[in-house]
């Protein structure tokens, strides 16, 4: 269980995201012809987006495979983790047509127990970004931080945060998914 003073401090850093996302729109606002740049303005515009990479799939197997062969964690003790069949695992290391979702990076993060650093890395080469004002994204970024890697507890802080709780059943049916298509 996630312990008072941990909420707070998580609380006081979703508020920064927030006071930051202000901050960006009355500039914007304030800048000459602001009023059109404000009013277009969305708060993860150019950071929780795709990327316009033309090899995403690519970057994502890579850098599974990089995280794998570098990590503490095999395709077999992963696959343990997530409830999932290796070849499920191996898959993840293949160019597959579709990309991950941000649940599945979500969970991902959490059983390969990555660093703030690593988790963007992940993120950015299956063409996503973290968000500065993204609350969801400010809660998974300050436990993998805090080196709370537990689903359930970043469920419970996500659920605080009246947020969509992380289903890991969610994200073994997707790589299930994908593995059929990356070998059939």
């Amino acid at each position: 269980m996630l312990s008072s003073d941990f909420l707070m401090d998580l609380a006081r850093r979703i508020q920064e995201g927030v006071k930051l996302t202000e901050q960006e729109l009355l500039r914007r606002a304030s800048a000459p012809g602001g009023e059109g740049d404000a009013a277009g303005f969305s708060p993860n515009e150019a950071i929780s987006g795709r990327s316009a990479d033309r090899d995403l799939a690519g970057n994502f197997a890579a850098a599974i495979a990089k995280l794998l062969d570098e990590g503490d964690v095999s395709e077999v003790e992963l696959a343990e983790k997530l409830g999932c069949l290796v070849e499920d695992v191996h898959a993840l290391r293949r160019r597959s047509p579709s990309l991950p979702s941000r649940e599945l990076l979500s969970v991902l993060a959490l059983k390969l127990a990555l660093t703030p650093e690593q988790a963007k890395d992940l993120f950015l080469a299956a063409g996503y970004e973290f968000s500065k004002c993204e609350v969801s994204d400010i809660v998974l970024l300050y436990c993998l931080e805090q080196g709370v890697f537990d689903i359930d507890e970043v469920n419970d802080a996500l659920t605080c945060f009246n947020l969509k709780r992380l289903s890991p059943q969610a994200a073994v049916v997707e790589l299930d998914r994908r593995a059929w298509v990356t070998f059939h």
